[in-house]
């Protein structure tokens, strides 16, 4: 937080917090394991890390590969988006430099959400937008407050359009996007793509990326701390699983159970932990109903979008304890997989804020929520130069998953991990990330790309059948939210 503020005063704020330092005119409060600061070799900055980070391609972890980023920061500024993004954990970068202001970059998919908003010029940054509310008084945003009194918001996951937050005048940082501020101004920047997609043998990628993750797992080892890694009967988590040969004595795998779909992921995992000789948990997750006291603060942290989630947070909270160690997750290998082309069946659609109206929920087909929504997407669009996209070659519905599914609702979900562990993701690799969406575009079309991945690391994690999304349930799904494309495309967009 740059500044002082004029609200709620900092010596309150400061106290939900573990951990207080301060930088120049910066003060920051945070109640992270890991938190550095290296100064640039020559230069009055400093590189401030928020979460922990590690660099698999050069086996860097923590405050070592701070301080590379430290160098190549005075190389300029492709130098130094070039080094971060080789960049694996789940961290936020700071970088305060004398009479310049401050840069703010994410992780590879903002998996450590950045709130910001201005207060009489001053930058203020939080990873919950409920933070900088309650400091200024913001009163809610007036399109989310719309969208949450009505039916259709409660249908599937339920996340803020865009870049948009419960709170007005409060933004998230999106993911391939910086943002720099100085006495005046706030601009955003966007630093990927820069250049043209350039298509690779998918097996020269398999081979970089197998490596990747295996080096991936092999940094979180060194910290030292320990590291449990969530499984279920799918692709991804096979793939995290099969990164983890080297040591999966020093890692508690485990998997929920409790309604069909996570029984057959259990039934899977557990025949798989059998195989492997893993350590291995089934939980039958429960969904207390939270006292008060846990409900009140869930809900002024995550917001009314995450409210239904709080009994089953508490319950693993409950289970787990509060062990300070990392969860390996799986989630973002799904930016590789051409996700919102086979969800809706897409073979083409135009690049407009009309069209990322229906595939960011199941919108009515009412001309007032469609420009509502249609509003918040082109003004987001435009102030992170999202075109940019497919003027690099690539397919802008992968970055729409990316930026927006990942980066908005995804992030959230992490956050809930956040009451009992360190959540992260092996996947969560900007370098990493742009291999995978190299390949030839039918290995992303399919699982072939992750399976040749799990193969390449340990062909024993493929002896036994994943569990598939398919049946007549999955296909009636799929028919109708492709159906509900077609349909509302022509109307709107």
């Amino acid at each position: 937080m740059a500044g002082e503020t004029r609200h709620q005063p900092l010596h309150a704020l400061g106290e939900s917090f573990e951990h207080f330092f301060s930088l120049r005119d910066i003060r920051i409060w945070h109640s992270l394991d890991d938190c550095d600061v290296v100064p640039v070799p020559g230069a009055d900055a400093d590189i401030v890390a928020l979460g922990h980070l590690y660099n698999p391609f050069s086996g860097h972890v923590g405050r070592d590969a701070l301080q590379v980023l430290a160098t190549c920061w005075c190389q300029g500024l492709d130098a130094f988006f070039a080094a971060a993004s080789e960049l694996s954990g789940r961290f936020v970068l700071l970088v305060s430099e004398a009479g310049k202001g401050l840069r703010v970059v994410p992780d590879a998919c903002a998996s450590l959400p950045v709130a910001y908003a201005l207060d009489d010029r001053r930058l203020v940054l939080s990873s919950h937008a409920y933070f900088i509310g309650t400091m200024l008084s913001l009163p809610d945003d007036p399109t989310v407050k719309r969208l949450l009194a009505s039916r259709f918001y409660h249908l599937g996951i339920r996340h803020c359009p865009a870049d948009l937050t419960e709170v007005d005048g409060v933004r998230l940082l999106t993911p391939n996007v910086s943002l720099r501020h100085n006495t005046d101004t706030l601009k955003l920047h966007r630093f990927y793509p820069t250049s043209q997609r350039v298509e690779r043998p998918v097996e020269e990628v398999v081979e970089a990326v197998a490596s990747a993750l295996c080096a991936s797992i092999d940094c979180l080892t060194r910290y030292e701390r320990p590291v449990t890694c969530a499984l279920s009967g799918g692709v991804d988590s096979r793939v995290s699983l099969a990164a983890t040969v080297q040591h999966r004595d020093a890692i508690r795998f485990f998997t929920f159970s409790g309604d069909h779909k996570r029984n057959r992921d259990a039934t899977c995992t557990r025949a798989l932990a059998r195989r492997l000789s893993l350590t291995f948990e089934d939980i039958e997750i429960l969904r207390p109903t939270p006292e008060d006291a846990f409900r009140h603060c869930y809900l002024q942290l995550q917001g009314r979008t995450r409210a239904p989630n709080a009994g089953t947070v508490l319950f693993r909270k409950q289970h787990f304890g509060t062990f300070k160690g990392f969860e390996i997750r799986s989630c973002i290998s799904e930016i590789a997989r051409s996700f919102m082309r086979r969800k809706f069946h897409i073979r083409r659609l135009p690049m407009t804020p009309h069209a990322m109206v229906p595939l960011y929920k199941r919108v009515p087909f009412m001309l007032s929520w469609h420009r509502l929504i249609a509003r918040a997407f082109d003004d987001w669009s435009r102030r992170t130069e999202f075109d940019r996209v497919e003027r690099c070659g690539f397919d802008w519905l992968d970055f729409y998953y990316w930026e927006v599914r990942v980066g908005t609702w995804q992030s959230q979900v992490l956050q809930d991990s956040d009451y009992y562990c360190s959540p992260t993701v092996i996947f969560n690799n900007r370098t990493l990330l742009n291999m995978m969406l190299s390949v030839p575009e039918p290995y992303r079309a399919s699982d072939e790309l992750q399976r040749m991945i799990i193969s390449r690391l340990d062909p024993a994690v493929m002896q036994l059948p994943m569990v598939k999304n398919f049946g007549r349930k999955a296909a009636i799904r799929e028919f109708l939210e492709s159906s509900y494309l077609r349909a509302y495309m022509p109307i709107f967009g």
